[in-house]
């Protein structure tokens, strides 16, 4: 009798305690990192934790440029694009006034797609193609920091050390051209790897903008 009474116990403490907090919110805002790449959070719950859905741009990059060295003269087009979704929970712990220490995990995929053209501007030559495409899923530990400034404004700060599977698709294009005629019989070298890693060191901090409501 008594460990069938601790085990409800067990089980139904959290949800008294979640019952307890009725101060329900809601959090929608921008979070970026270095500088370059922006996203999008959603954050809905209690004081005492959140639900969290991020969305990240990791890169949006095109360039061109021509070269001549004064033998050779070629142009070549990069092309980069990326993003970064992420599911998760976050736990908040107020440590004085306005500041909370946050604590959580996340669920997360990124996709990331470069290409790079090079194209000569002889008769006779032959083109190069660079073509990339990476996907990782991992798990990473959220830590970081909230202050709420006037209640309605939520600025924060977080690292997500993790643990993911990357996997990488490596193309390699090569066109010949002949008197100005390029034949689109491409000689094609692709290449497959995949690997795990854990992220510990040189994570840039993901900082956040958000608006409560």
């Amino acid at each position: 009798m008594k460990k069938l009474l601790f085990i409800i116990f067990a089980i139904s403490a959290p949800v008294l305690i979640m019952a307890q907090d009725t101060n329900r919110v809601k959090e929608v805002g921008v979070v970026f990192s270095d500088l370059n790449d922006f996203g999008i959070t959603f954050k809905f719950g209690s004081n005492r934790g959140v639900w969290r859905i991020n969305t990240l741009l990791i890169s949006g990059d095109k360039y061109k440029s021509n070269i001549s060295n004064g033998t050779d003269e070629y142009t070549i087009n990069e092309e980069s694009q990326g993003y970064r979704l992420s599911l998760g929970r976050e736990y908040r712990l107020k440590i004085v006034d306005k500041f909370q220490f946050r604590v959580g995990f996340d669920a997360s995929y990124a996709y990331d797609h470069r290409k790079e053209d090079e194209k000569y501007d002889y008769l006779s030559y032959q083109d190069n193609s660079y073509e990339s495409i990476h996907h990782s899923v991992g798990i990473n530990l959220v830590l970081g920091f909230n202050y709420a400034y006037n209640n309605k404004l939520v600025i924060g700060a977080e690292i997500l050390p993790g643990y993911s599977y990357n996997w990488w698709k490596v193309m390699d294009y090569n066109n010949y051209v002949y008197n100005g005629m390029r034949e689109y019989v491409k000689k094609e070298n692709e290449n497959k790897t995949s690997n795990y890693s854990f992220n510990l060191s040189n994570m840039p901090v993901l900082l956040s903008i958000a608006y409560r409501f």
